[in-house]
């Protein structure tokens, strides 16, 4: 299961670890896996009479017959059909589900018919992958987890395919009872209610905050320390020789590169770097997700060229390339200021040998086992 935003790793994992399938489910998977095998894709209609439907009603979904406008299909909790509880919107065969095209940007379409509705949670599928979008995202375009069905189903993985039945079951998407409201029934005229799913991603934020956040806000100060050590370490003088004024340069100096650090860690991971998608298997090479994995290798004594600067020359040309723009590795210039050394002294002059930039790379990106 792909997370892009919507939920931590960390959390999917945790639940993935703990999936196991009774003889029902896996009879369930076995099932549809065969109707998958024989799918019709000549058009939506097709897909959603051949495949769709009898996938959402293992979810014990209850579907309309026939679909609101071309592709959206209003879910229901009975068969009464008082109750939509989602939107699911079906992309055409053969379409690409991340289109950004005038007509094509499909999470446009569903969260558009999700605040029709007054609901939280959609889905968006083409059979093959279907990923979970929330109105009450601060990125709603952007933010989803993805999971490969086809993946799944073909090679009959019973992890994948539990997380499936997890977070796309009706369950997860009725209205729970709060005060002052009858069961199941969410606040329409607000939009004011709360499903399984939202609880999961506030569960997701404290494994988030447990697990990543307090160990890494507990190590940034030795993270300062190494990047500070090593601009003192390429100087050569004692600490007795610097100014006040020198001593502030070094801090602000060790900063600014962890903000670049985070910057790029950011881009990174909302797929901002590279620019241009056609150069992501030339681009992962010289990332700072690289960068990060030697700085492990040095951590685990996979690695022991301490007195070296090869890391420092692979980030600072990392760092070139976002500032200036570098089409052979598709990335776009930013300019913004950050990335810029003409007017630092430590930055733009001294380098950080491996056994200090290592170390410091290796706190930002990994928490420590202890």
């Amino acid at each position: 299961m792909k997370n892009n935003g919507m939920f931590s790793s960390l959390f999917i994992e945790e639940l993935k670890d703990s999936v196991k399938l009774d003889d029902a489910a896996q009879g369930r998977m076995a099932t549809l896996a065969q109707t998958w095998r024989t799918r019709n894709t000549q058009d939506t209609e097709s897909l959603w009479e051949s495949f769709l439907k009898q996938a959402l009603s293992y979810l014990e979904f209850v579907p309309p017959g026939n679909p609101t406008v071309p592709g959206v299909y209003s879910l229901y909790e009975e068969w009464g059909f008082a109750n939509c509880i989602s939107v699911l919107y079906l992309a055409p065969p053969g379409s690409d589900i991340d289109s950004t095209s005038v007509g094509s940007f499909y999470p446009a379409k569903l969260l558009a018919k999700l605040k029709e509705r007054k609901l939280n949670w959609g889905i968006l599928t083409d059979g093959a992958s279907w990923r979970l979008y929330s109105t009450k995202s601060s990125r709603p375009y952007e933010d989803y987890v993805e999971l490969p069905l086809e993946q799944a189903l073909e090679g009959s993985d019973e992890a994948e395919y539990g997380l499936f039945e997890r977070f796309f079951h009706k369950d997860s998407f009725i209205a729970e009872e709060t005060e002052g409201t009858e069961d199941g029934q969410q606040d329409e005229s607000a939009s004011i209610y709360k499903c399984s799913l939202d609880r999961d991603r506030e569960q997701s934020e404290q494994v988030l905050e447990e697990k990543v956040k307090t160990p890494f806000l507990a190590q940034a100060d030795d993270v300062l320390q190494y990047i500070c050590n090593g601009f003192i370490f390429d100087t050569q003088k004692s600490s007795e020789e610097y100014t006040e004024e020198e001593r502030g340069e070094i801090f602000e100096s060790a900063v600014k590169l962890i903000y670049r650090c985070l910057f790029l860690f950011y881009a990174e991971s909302r797929r901002l770097l590279p620019s241009d998608p056609d150069k992501a298997d030339l681009y992962r090479r010289y990332s700072i997700q690289a960068l990060c994995e030697e700085a492990r290798r040095f951590r685990w004594g996979e690695r022991r060229d301490t007195d070296q600067y090869d890391l420092w020359k692979h980030l600072k040309g990392l760092i070139n390339a976002v500032n200036d723009g570098d089409p052979e590795y598709g990335i776009m210039g930013y300019n913004g200021g950050l990335f810029d050394d003409e007017e630092e002294r430590f930055l733009g002059k001294h380098q950080l040998r491996n056994d200090f930039l290592s170390r410091a790379l290796y706190l930002l990106s990994f928490v420590e086992p202890y």
